[in-house]
């Protein structure tokens, strides 16, 4: 929920639209093999924006572990 806040303070309105699209699919891809695709989508994604998203790393990645 906060790394949806924080997309929603991305500027360019093309760039968050992206941005949240990417984290709906990785959320409804969580614990599925599609989850590490959608993960790596994400992250290219917020490429740009890794002072916005950064901060939210540890925990995305602990996803992938299922932890």
């Amino acid at each position: 929920m906060d790394l949806r806040k924080a997309i929603n303070n991305v500027e360019n309105e093309g760039d968050r639209v992206n941005l949240l699209a990417g984290l709906e699919a990785m959320e409804k891809a969580h614990k599925t093999p599609e989850f590490l695709t959608r993960y790596a989508d994400f992250i290219r994604l917020a490429a740009d924006h890794m002072t916005i998203v950064a901060p939210f790393i540890p925990a995305l990645t602990a996803l992938l572990s299922g932890k």
